[in-house]
């Protein structure tokens, strides 16, 4: 009988925040967590960082001080780090893109647009997979970084109306960290594409 070994994931977050009209803001969850089993552990956070001039450091994360409208491109650049002390991981992001504000069918479908239109870094490893996942595709080994996800967020212009003023959009991204010895992604085309349904997720929050 094949024995079936369950893997623990850690879960990470980070959040974008972004009013149209109005300023945008970025908020990054840096706790961290040691999941800790008897064939070793995996620890990261999701990290971000922009070539945006007029910004302001919280201890929240990073404010976009100018005005957001329809059709600006904004600098963003998030990626995961490996902690030194965890074991070496493949990871993946979701993201998803919506609203605190009750939105019709139309205002949803528009902030698709927001997702739809990331530069998310195929040459530099991460490609989209199953289920809305985007893979790294490389190991992270102890204090690695990986490459950005995307580098920016473009405001959709022609295809946004009055109907989007003023709207809270979040920008969400998850990501996950999968311990890599004794671990087989499944690949197509030379690219990871999932990691297979014998996980366990583990996620934490602030």
């Amino acid at each position: 009988m094949k024995k079936t070994t369950k893997k623990l994931l850690l879960a990470l977050s980070l959040a974008a925040v972004l009013s149209v009209g109005g300023t945008l803001a970025y908020f990054t969850d840096t706790d961290e967590t040691s999941n800790m089993m008897t064939i070793g552990h995996v620890d990261g956070s999701l990290e971000e960082r922009t070539n945006e001039k007029n910004v302001e450091q919280t201890e929240d994360g990073i404010t976009y001080l100018d005005k957001i409208v329809p059709g600006d491109v904004i600098s963003k650049e998030p990626y995961i780090v490996l902690d030194g002390e965890s074991q070496s991981a493949y990871a993946r992001v979701t993201i998803t893109v919506d609203s605190d504000a009750d939105l019709d069918s139309e205002q949803k479908a528009k902030l698709e647009l927001v997702k739809d239109n990331l530069d998310i870094n195929n040459a530099e490893g991460w490609y989209k997979g199953d289920k809305g996942y985007y893979y790294y595709n490389q190991i992270l080994n102890p204090g690695d970084t990986s490459k950005n996800i995307f580098t920016k967020v473009t405001i959709p212009g022609a295809q946004w109306d009055n109907t989007m003023t003023n709207l809270d959009m979040k920008i969400k991204i998850k990501g996950e960290l999968i311990q890599s010895d004794n671990f087989t992604p499944q690949l197509e085309d030379g690219h990871i594409v999932s990691w297979g349904n014998d996980i366990t997720i583990k996620e934490y929050k602030k």
